[in-house]
């Protein structure tokens, strides 16, 4: 009998293990618009924000136009600060994959641009710059220039949006 018991529960653990390490699922629906409100609900200075269109996207990132099927890229306007997010809809997670790369080298790329101006201008920016990163969920990618709290919080909920539940 303890045998039994035993037994079960190492299957009970184990199948609890495998299930932990399954890869999120992540809808496909959800527009871009309706992602990019929730994050605009989350900042402060959503008024000092403009948005680009798709084209000025591509361009602005050096983007392949193929690469997403639907995009906006918000920045900050005022002079104080480089608050920058974009959020992207790919047709598939392979093109969402390379999407990811350009995006990280797109961020590199700023940062070396802007480094030495920022470092005497305003350093509280360039930490923004240097801890921005770019996340990946299923056919969406996300980057967000913010300041590290705001861009986890920001994160934690473009992710919460897009988890198929």
């Amino acid at each position: 009998m303890m045998k039994k018991t035993i037994i079960i529960i190492l299957l009970c653990i184990l199948s609890l293990t495998a299930c932990a390490r399954r890869a999120p699922v992540y809808r496909e629906d959800i527009a871009v618009k309706q992602v990019q409100e929730e994050v605009d609900g989350m900042l402060y200075h959503t008024d000092s924000l403009i948005s680009y269109d798709p084209e000025e996207v591509r361009f602005y990132l050096d983007l392949p136009e193929e690469y997403c099927s639907d995009c906006i890229v918000r920045a900050q306007t005022s002079s104080v600060s480089i608050d920058e997010y974009g959020i992207f809809h790919c047709k598939t997670e392979e093109e969402a994959e390379k999407l990811e790369d350009l995006l990280e080298d797109y961020l590199e790329r700023t940062l070396e641009g802007k480094r030495e101006w920022l470092q005497s201008y305003n350093p509280a920016e360039l930490q923004k710059l240097e801890r921005s990163d770019v996340e990946r969920f299923g056919c969406y990618v996300f980057y967000g220039i913010l300041d590290p709290p705001t861009e986890r919080l920001v994160t934690e909920r473009v992710e919460g949006l897009l988890r198929d539940k």
